[in-house]
C-alpha cells in the first residue's frame, strides 16, 4: 500500500479548495482530487465533450444535476457524469461538505486553469472569460451564473 500527501492544492474563490491526490505521471490513467465545497457552492450546470466525470461523496450533502434531473446525494453515493451529459452540483448541507472526484487529466487541467482565472478575477470572473477557458477544454457552461 502507498500512502501519500496531495500532490498540490487550489483555492476556487469563496467556493471551496481542492487537494490534487494522484494525476498522470504518478502512475494513473486518471486524475483523483478531493473537493471540499462550502454551503451554496459549486459548479454551475456545464458539459465535457470529451470526458466523464465520477465523483464519490466524502462528507456532506450535495444536489447533483444530471441532465434535467436533480439528485440529493450523500455520503457514499457514486455520481457518474457521463461524457457530453450536462451536470452540476451545489452543496446543500449547512456545512463545507467533501466530494472526491475521478477524471482524465484532462479535466483536472481545466479545473486548475479556472480556480487560476476566479482567484486572479477576487472570484467574479466575466462570464465570457470562463465560456471561452471552456471552450478551449472543449466544455461549455450551460447556464451561466448558476441554475
Amino acid at each position: 500500500m502507498t500512502m501519500a500527501a496531495a500532490v498540490r492544492s487550489y483555492r476556487m474563490g469563496d467556493q471551496g479548495e481542492g487537494e490534487i491526490l494522484a494525476e498522470a505521471g504518478d502512475g494513473m490513467p486518471v486524475a483523483i482530487w478531493r473537493i471540499r465545497v462550502l454551503p451554496g457552492g459549486g459548479p454551475a450546470p456545464h458539459i465535457h465533450h470529451d470526458w466523464a466525470e465520477a465523483f464519490y461523496v466524502l462528507t456532506g450533502r450535495f444536489r447533483f444535476r444530471l441532465g434535467e434531473t436533480d439528485r440529493d446525494v450523500d455520503p457514499g453515493d457514486f455520481v457518474l457524469a457521463p461524457k457530453g451529459q450536462v451536470h452540476g452540483f451545489t452543496n446543500i448541507a449547512s456545512q463545507p461538505s467533501r466530494l472526491l472526484c475521478v477524471a482524465p487529466p484532462t479535466a483536472l487541467a481545466e479545473v486548475e486553469a479556472l480556480a487560476d482565472l476566479v482567484n486572479a478575477s477576487a472570484g467574479q470572473p466575466h462570464p465570457a472569460a470562463i465560456a471561452e477557458l471552456f471552450e478551449r477544454h472543449h466544455s461549455a457552461i450551460v447556464a451561466p451564473g448558476g441554475r
